[in-house]
This record gives structure tokens, C-alpha cells and sequence, in this order.
């Protein structure tokens, strides 16, 4: 490589490194070191983001009635993702919605 593209590579370097430094300390904003950064064709500065994903979880249960039913279901995926071990994710249960529990035929293993 030539000179003067190493130097270019060192800069592109000590810069990233000046930003990251500045923004961690409060003296720069993220947004505006990521500017900078894209501008010398640097890859952005990473940062931890929190990420609210819904999802629909269907499975089959043994209840007398619909609300033992929801609640059952609701229990059977709490025990799944507590036994697939330390998770970096949190289980909010506040906005329960079991769409109405679809009835089957009785379940003769399980009286």
C-alpha cells in the first residue's frame, strides 16, 4: 500500500476511535458522530437498541373452560422459555390476549 493511503487508513482509525470516545462521554451526539463516520466511509457507530416484538404463540392444552385454557397456554410458553435458559430478553405479560380458545375434542388421556 502506498503512503499515503496508509495514512488515510490511520486516520479513518483514530478518528472512529476519537468519536467513539467523545460520544461515550457525553460530549457528542451519536447521531452526529455516525455522520462524520459515513462521510469517511466508515462503517456507524453500534448501539444497543430495545426492541418490542409481538408474537403469536398457538398450542394445544387440556382445560374445562376457555379462561383455564388461555391461562394454561399462557403458563406452558412462560415454562418454555424459562427452561431454554438465561435469555437476554424480558417477558412482559401486559397486555394479555388469548384469542378466544378454540375448542377440540375431549381429551382422553387427560381426564
Amino acid at each position: 500500500m502506498p503512503s499515503a493511503e496508509l495514512e488515510l487508513e490511520e486516520f479513518r482509525r483514530s478518528l472512529r476511535h476519537r468519536l467513539r470516545a467523545m460520544t461515550v462521554d457525553g460530549r457528542l451526539a451519536i447521531d452526529v458522530a455516525n455522520q462524520l463516520l459515513i462521510a469517511i466511509v466508515e462503517p456507524p457507530l453500534r448501539r444497543q437498541w430495545t426492541v418490542d416484538v409481538t408474537m403469536t404463540f398457538r398450542c394445544d392444552v387440556t382445560a374445562g373452560q376457555a379462561h383455564d385454557a388461555a391461562e394454561a397456554a399462557e403458563t406452558m410458553v412462560a415454562n418454555a422459555i424459562d427452561d431454554a435458559g438465561p435469555l437476554a430478553l424480558e417477558l412482559l405479560w401486559e397486555s394479555r390476549t388469548s384469542s378466544d380458545p378454540i375448542p377440540g375434542d375431549l381429551d382422553r388421556n387427560n381426564p
